[in-house]
């Protein structure tokens, strides 16, 4: 007998339980087609920016700052002025990247122009790849005296801060 009020018990269930999936359902798939409608088709590309040099010079400066105010500022100097050495046409970071700002957007307006002038666009495009390569290429040879200027347990203790920071933001 006990078997029989079990089962209609659950019979009487079944239909509030299948509303209740139903309803689930229904919402995600409302939910996924609004989210389709949603995009901006005719959103325009943007122009890639410049991700590998920023977390680079973020990576330096994390690295930095576990040395003392004044240590920090001497390695920085010497490591400047090898570097001003090493590229006679050296030019400050701030300076190149306010450079390659103002070539984004040189960049964008000619693509947003009536008549596209490919040439024009083009060289805009070479200007930014060159501009990129020569923030690289310094903050790679400061890394690398900075690295020369700091002695071994300086070094230890600022690459065991670096492992630290790339476990953080592997993704």
């Amino acid at each position: 007998m006990s078997n029989s009020s079990i089962s209609q018990k659950s019979l009487r269930r079944l239909p509030a339980l299948m509303l209740i999936i139903s309803l689930a359902l229904n919402g995600l798939l409302i939910g996924y087609i609004a989210g389709r409608h949603s995009v901006d088709k005719s959103a325009k590309p943007q122009i890639p920016h410049i991700v590998s040099f920023r977390k680079k010079q973020q990576t330096t400066k994390r690295l930095l700052k576990a040395l003392p105010k004044e240590r920090r500022e001497m390695v920085l100097r010497r490591a400047i002025k090898r570097l001003k050495v090493k590229q006679p046409d050296y030019t400050p970071p701030n300076k190149i990247i306010s450079r390659l700002r103002a070539q984004k957007r040189k960049a964008k307006l000619l693509m947003r122009q009536d008549k596209i002038n490919v040439a024009e666009i083009a060289k805009a495009q070479a200007d930014i790849r060159a501009l990129e390569a020569k923030l690289a290429k310094n903050s790679d040879l400061l890394l690398l005296f900075l690295l020369e200027e700091l002695d071994p347990q300086e070094r230890k203790k600022l690459i065991g801060g670096a492992k630290d920071h790339l476990k953080r933001n592997k993704n």
